[in-house]
C-alpha cells in the first residue's frame, strides 16, 4: 500500500512539475521534509546525497521528530519538486513532502473551565474594568505548548515553599513520590527523608501537611488543570506541584526548605529519572522587608545550588512601595543570577503598591485581584506579590514544555547555562509597560507568548546539532500505533538490565508501571493496555538507574 501510495505521489509531482502548475508561495524554497525509514541514519543519507549531487549542498536545517525519522532538509540549485522526485529514488525514503508555509492562526487556545472568564491575567478582555490585552497572552502562548511534560518526556516540576497546602484540591497535581512506601517509617528512596510521598514539613522535618489557603492558591496559579469543568487554570496546566511547607518564620527551616528541593532534582539526576522529582522551579512568596542580603548569606547562595542543576528560583518582593536596592529585601536583593524577583501589575498595566528596584527587582506580573485555587475544593481572589511570583514559576515549567526535544537535550547536558536562557528570554521578552520603567531591570512585564515563541524559535530550536542526536543509538519502535488493546514495544540498543516502563497521561499523570527485564540486544515487549484508559495521546517511558529514559508518544483508539 505504501509503495503504490509512493508511485502515485512521485508520478503526481512530475506531472505538475511539467505542467508547470505549482503553488510557490505555499511552501518554503530550498527545503523539503523527509521521512525516512526507521532504521535509516540521516547522516548517512545526507553524505550519500551528496556524493550523488554535490551541486545541491543539502544539509539538515531542523529535526523534527527523531521518533518518526522525520527531517527538514534545505538544498540548493533546484527547484522543490525536482529534488522531491531525487529523494524518491533513495531506498531509505518513506516520504517527502514541501514545508507549507500557508498555516493561519485559528484562534487561541482557550480552556473550557466555568473560572477562567475570571482570570484577566491569562485573557484580558477588559472584564471589571480592566484594559483589554492587559495580560499574559496565556491563550496565544498555550497554542504552542500547554502540557506539563518536556518534549523529552520528563514530568516538570515545581516547588512550592509555603504556609501549607489542601492536598486534597481536585484541580491540582500535586507531586506524588512512588518511590516512597508511605507510612512505614522507612527512607524508601534514599533521599534522606522517612515517608516524604507527597512533600516535605521543613518545619517538622516530617511527612505531615498542613492545610493553608495561602500555599493553595499559589499552587493553582502555577499549574491549576484545565478542561476539567473546576474553577480556572495554571500558567501551565497541570504541573506537578512539590508541596514543601516551612512556616516561613524561621530562617534556618527556610534553608531545610530549599534543600528538599535540592535533594530531590538531584536525585533524578543521578538516578536518569528513576527517582527524585524533575524540579525545574521554586516558588518563595514570602520575604523580610527592609533585609540587607549581606546578612543572609547562606540563604542568598543556596539560589546558586540550586541553579547549578538548572532550577531557577521566583521570590516575591514586599507588598509595600519601596525602593529595595535602598532600603533593601530578602529575598529579592540577593544578587544570584538564578533569582527572579517579582514585582505586582493590575488588570490595567499598572504597577501597584509594591516593592520596586531597577538593580535588583527584574520584571513584573499580574498579582493583583488573581482567582485561583483555596482550601475544602474552593475557589477565590487573592492580591498581593506572593500572587505575581507564581505567575513567572509556572512560566519557567511552561517554557521548558515549550522547549524542543534539542532544548531539553542542552538542558540535561548544561542546566545552568541553558537555565538562565530560560531567565533571560523571560525578562527580555515581556510587554515594555510605561509603569515599569526605571523601576524594575526589564521594565517589562510577563508575556507567555512572546517568550514562548523565542524559546520555541530561537538558539537552539531553530538549529540541528546532528553529533549530539547520533550519541543516542538506542531505538524504542511502538506498534500498532494508534492502539486499543495490546501494545508492542520492539527495543534495540539497550543495556541489559532491570528498567521501569511506565505510563503517563498528556496531563503528566502516572498511570501504569511495569517492571520489565532487558536481556538481549533485540527485544520484543507485548503489553495489554489497561482497560480504564480512555481514549486520548500517552507517553511510554523506559526508565533505569544506569541509563537515560527513552520516552515515546502513542495513541489509544477504542
Amino acid at each position: 500500500m505504501i509503495n503504490y501510495f509512493l508511485k502515485i505521489l512521485a508520478i503526481s509531482t512530475l506531472i505538475f512539475s511539467n505542467l508547470g502548475f505549482s503553488q510557490d508561495s505555499n511552501f518554503e524554497s530550498g527545503e523539503l521534509l523527509v521521512m525516512l525509514k526507521t532504521r535509516s541514519n540521516v547522516s548517512l543519507f545526507i553524505e550519500e546525497l551528496n556524493q550523488d549531487f554535490p551541486e545541491l549542498n543539502v544539509v539538515v536545517k531542523d529535526t523534527v521528530s527523531q521518533n518518526m525519522n522525520i527531517w527538514l532538509l534545505s538544498f540548493s540549485s533546484l527547484s522543490v519538486h525536482k529534488f522531491q522526485s531525487l529523494v524518491y529514488e533513495k531506498s531509505q525514503v518513506r516520504l517527502a513532502q514541501p514545508n507549507h508555509n500557508n498555516l493561519t492562526i485559528r484562534g487561541d487556545t482557550i480552556p473550557s473551565d466555568p473560572g477562567f472568564s475570571s482570570q484577566w491575567h491569562h485573557k484580558n478582555i477588559g472584564q471589571s474594568g480592566g484594559q483589554s490585552g492587559a495580560d499574559m497572552s496565556s491563550t496565544e502562548a498555550w497554542g504552542i505548548s500547554n502540557t506539563p511534560v518536556s518534549a523529552l518526556g520528563d514530568t516538570l516540576v515545581v516547588a512550592v515553599i509555603d504556609d501549607g497546602f489542601f492536598l486534597a484540591h481536585n484541580d491540582i497535581n500535586f507531586f506524588v513520590n512512588h518511590q516512597e512506601i508511605p507510612n512505614n517509617q522507612i527512607d524508601d528512596d534514599g533521599n534522606g527523608f522517612i515517608d516524604d510521598y507527597q512533600g516535605w514539613n521543613a518545619y517538622l522535618d516530617s511527612k505531615a501537611i498542613s492545610s493553608n489557603s495561602h500555599g493553595t492558591h499559589i499552587a493553582g496559579i502555577i499549574g491549576a488543570k484545565a478542561n476539567n469543568g473546576l474553577g480556572g487554570v495554571g500558567v501551565n496546566w497541570g504541573v506537578k506541584i512539590l508541596p514543601i511547607q516551612s512556616g516561613v518564620a524561621i530562617e534556618s527551616v527556610v534553608l531545610k526548605a530549599y534543600d528538599y528541593a535540592l535533594s530531590m532534582r538531584k536525585l533524578y539526576d543521578q538516578t536518569s529519572g528513576a527517582k527524585g522529582a524533575y524540579v525545574v522551579a521554586t516558588n518563595s512568596s514570602f520575604g523580610i522587608d527592609y533585609a540587607n542580603a549581606a546578612s543572609y548569606p547562606l540563604w542568598c547562595a543556596f539560589y546558586d545550588s540550586l541553579g547549578a542543576r538548572g532550577i531557577l528560583s521566583c521570590g516575591a518582593t514586599s507588598n509595600s512601595n519601596i525602593n529595595v536596592d535602598v532600603s533593601g529585601d530578602m529575598p529579592t536583593t540577593c544578587s544570584s543570577d538564578y533569582l527572579i524577583a517579582v514585582t505586582n501589575t493590575d488588570r490595567n498595566d499598572n504597577k501597584v503598591t509594591s516593592g520596586f528596584g531597577i538593580t535588583h527587582i527584574d520584571i513584573g506580573a499580574p498579582g493583583t485581584t488573581i482567582y485561583s485555587t483555596l482550601p475544602g475544593n474552593s475557589y477565590g481572589n487573592r492580591t498581593g506579590t506572593s500572587m505575581s511570583t507564581p505567575q513567572v514559576a509556572g512560566a519557567i515549567a511552561l517554557m521548558h514544555s515549550i522547549g524542543c526535544a534539542n532544548f531539553s537535550n542542552a538542558y540535561k547536558a548544561d542546566p545552568d547555562s541553558m537555565a538562565l536562557i530560560i531567565k533571560n528570554t523571560l525578562l527580555n521578552f515581556g510587554d515594555s509597560l510605561f509603569g515599569l520603567q526605571g523601576l524594575t531591570s526589564s521594565g517589562n512585564r510577563l508575556n507567555l507568548r512572546k517568550a514562548g515563541y523565542e524559546i520555541r524559535t530561537s538558539g537552539i530550536c531553530s538549529t540541528t546539532s546532528l553529533p549530539k542526536l547520533e550519541l543516542d543509538n538506542r531505538s524504542m519502535n511502538l506498534f500498532p500505533n494508534p492502539a486499543n488493546e495490546r501494545i508492542n514495544i520492539q527495543l534495540d540498543g539497550f543495556e541489559k538490565g532491570d528498567y521501569s516502563m511506565e505510563i503517563y497521561s498528556s496531563e503528566g499523570k502516572l498511570v501504569n508501571s511495569y517492571q520489565v527485564l532487558i536481556d538481549k540486544e533485540n527485544q520484543l515487549i507485548k503489553q495489554d493496555i489497561p482497560a480504564q484508559l480512555e481514549e486520548g495521546f500517552y507517553f511510554l517511558c523506559l526508565k533505569s538507574y544506569f541509563s537515560s529514559t527513552k520516552t515515546i508518544r502513542f495513541v489509544i483508539s477504542n
